[in-house]
């Protein structure tokens, strides 16, 4: 079989190709930040026709502040000295104090996250974007002293909190967790001696705009915290509305803590609660403190009311400001209400490497330039994606029924197709894979039976959801499961991935970005060449795929109009089998629906088009697909 090669036809596709990628880049540099498109746009798109720039801007963050995750960090002028850029660091040399802290403080204010090691990487992003913002009053506190001596070298204002916690992940419930959230309530009580205005906010959160003068605006509350409704209760910027927001778990992740007595107070016993009980979540024990005694019968100008019987002021973030995962990554609220967020939070995502993909996907991720430009280059590729099987992802009415959800399936097992071949490709050539925005009919919940939307949220059906919602992104990018470790002997070699904002991040080096080779997948055959570019024949397996491609090193990515029927088999029946392995592992489910009244999910299945197969779950499938409920 021939291999790929350079032809006039194939010299001036890509000629043009670049030029349109050029161009392409100029008008998104100067953009906002990356944002999936509209339904109303990826129709446009995928029938070919034009964008204008009006349309191109409704798929945007409405006034969202320029992501700084591609600057570098930077130290401002009134950093304190305390911090050196030393690599020989010893704990006891940063121990938080009084004196340490209030020097570090502006305006009495003080930004503060903590961490253990495994959350290196999401401390330095969140430092990169406090940083950004030329904000110089900020601390990460070292739960362990690992990420301490990654964190001082690197110029980072960072103090131990003398836990010592284990530096790897600490899963929810065990020992480890409640010493977790012992160490976290005790560093909250500590904190609360200083008489400064900390905000704290878990590592996992990206702050957009500097949130001071916001808290400036209620100097009246003595504790403001984040939320974890799903909906708004208001729309103008202000505080949300407690009696309307009906029953708030408020979420310990965004916060707010005056400098007061009565905060020190309450933190103290907090943290006497927390210890006690070593079953104990320490979000819920926050919250039944301060539900104790709650007033909220006032109206109060600022929507304050009063908690912990009476004694202190209490308020909620507006979820639009002050965003977690949902409202953010699948709602698109401040876009919907044209408001400029201060922080987004990733929580109602599973898992680290999700929460880490949708911020890379929204570029609130700061990488290291080889991110960007991996010696073994790319794969990337187009969805297919029918009109009409969109339109009929969405279920047809309100009822929970899992009948209803036959387009969902349908959709997300059409992009599985598409991904199984991709995944093969990219592991037969030892790319990286970009992954293009994938699609959903419905949305996906933590638990709870629905009939497309969690209640009480507003967004189109269907939309454009995070990868994690149709893959697992823990097997895939980190290499194990619940199950433990994937060994590349029964499960082959990973595939890294890319998400599907990469080619249009401006830090992508531009020559990169316009090193294509673009490629067909066509009944001709591998020696015909279209104005695109080469086309291949489909259904090669693994060697042919090999063989083809053997030219095509010098170029940075191998983009393909379509996987559909691009790949076969691997020509080794063991290699065929951990590949199937692994994808089985990868692949996600759909949350939750139910049937004759019992709860569940149903798990999707990468290999749905091929007869017999084994499932993720050991079924046999002789037949054609359908859902089956896997019971909560």
């Amino acid at each position: 079989m021939s291999s790929f090669v350079e032809r006039p036809a194939l010299i001036i596709g890509i000629a043009l190709s670049t030029l349109c990628l050029l161009l392409g880049n100029a008008l998104l540099s100067d953009r906002a930040s990356w944002t999936p498109p509209t339904l109303k746009q990826f129709l446009r798109r995928n029938a070919g026709a034009s964008t204008s720039l009006e349309e191109e801007e409704e798929g945007r963050p409405r006034g969202v502040i320029p992501s700084r995750a591609s600057r570098k960090p930077r130290k401002k002028k009134g950093t304190v000295c305390c911090f050196k850029n030393s690599t020989n660091v010893n704990a006891a040399d940063y121990i938080m104090t009084k004196s340490k802290m209030q020097a570090l403080a502006t305006n009495n204010y003080i930004m503060v996250t903590f961490a253990n090691y495994n959350f290196l990487d999401f401390a330095e992003n969140w430092v990169s974007h406090i940083q950004g913002l030329g904000i110089t009053a900020y601390v990460v506190m070292a739960m362990d002293d690992a990420i301490l001596k990654a964190l001082v070298p690197q110029g980072i204002n960072a103090f131990t909190t003398g836990t010592h916690l284990n530096k790897g992940n600490v899963g929810w419930f065990t020992p480890g967790f409640h010493e977790l959230q012992v160490g976290k309530t005790d560093l909250l009580m500590e904190l609360s001696k200083l008489g400064l205005d900390i905000i704290l906010s878990d590592v996992d959160t990206v702050w957009l705009r500097n949130p001071i003068d916001y808290c400036e605006r209620y100097r009246r509350a003595d504790i403001l915290a984040g939320a974890n409704q799903l909906w708004n209760s208001t729309n103008d910027g202000g505080l949300e509305d407690w009696t309307r927001s009906g029953s708030t778990m408020l979420n310990i992740g965004i916060l707010l803590l005056r400098g007061r007595k009565i905060v020190a107070e309450f933190l103290k016993e907090y943290h006497q609660r927390v210890v006690k009980n070593e079953s104990s979540w320490d979000q819920q024990v926050f919250n039944d403190l301060l539900n104790n005694g709650l007033d909220d019968s006032k109206k109060d100008p600022d929507r304050l009311v009063a908690a912990y019987n009476g004694q202190l002021q209490l308020g909620v973030f507006p979820i639009a400001l002050f965003t977690s995962g949902h409202p953010f990554f699948i709602q698109r609220l401040h876009e919907r209400l044209g408001l400029q967020p201060y922080v987004a939070h990733a929580i109602y995502t599973l898992g680290k490497f999700a929460k880490r993909h949708r911020l890379r996907n929204r570029l609130l991720w700061h990488d290291k330039p080889s991110y960007f430009n991996p010696s073994n280059g790319f794969v990337s590729f187009d969805f297919d994606m029918p009109e009409e099987m969109l339109r009929n992802a969405k279920p047809v009415d309100d009822r929970i029924d899992i009948s209803l959800l036959a387009g969902h399936f349908d959709l997300v097992h059409h992009q599985l197709l598409q991904l199984r071949n991709a995944f093969a490709i990219a592991q037969t050539l030892n790319r990286t894979l970009i992954i293009p925005q994938t699609w959903c009919g419905v949305d996906q919940s933590w638990g709870l039976p629905h009939s497309g939307c969690w209640p009480g949220t507003q967004f189109e059906l269907p939309f454009p959801c995070p990868l994690d919602h149709l893959l697992l992104l823990d097997p895939i990018v980190g290499g194990f499961d619940e199950a433990g470790v994937l060994d590349e002997a029964e499960f082959g070699p990973p595939v890294d991935i890319r998400e599907a904002s990469f080619l249009y991040n401006p830090r992508l080096p531009a020559a990169v970005n316009a090193s294509r080779l673009l490629v067909e997948v066509s009944d001709s055959g591998c020696d015909g060449v279209t104005t695109l570019g080469p086309t291949m024949r489909p259904h090669l397996d693994d060697q042919q795929v090999k063989a083809l491609f053997t030219n095509a090193t010098t170029y940075k990515i191998i983009h393909f109009s379509s996987m559909l029927g691009a790949f076969g088999n691997f020509s080794d029946a063991a290699d065929s089998g951990k590949f199937e392995r692994r994808m089985k592992r990868s692949t996600g489910f759909f949350c939750c629906t139910e049937v004759d009244g019992v709860t569940g999910k149903v798990n999707y299945d990468a290999w749905f088009d091929r007869m017999p197969h084994l499932d993720k779950s050991g079924r046999v499938w002789n037949a054609t697909w359908k859902p089956m409920l896997i019971p909560n």
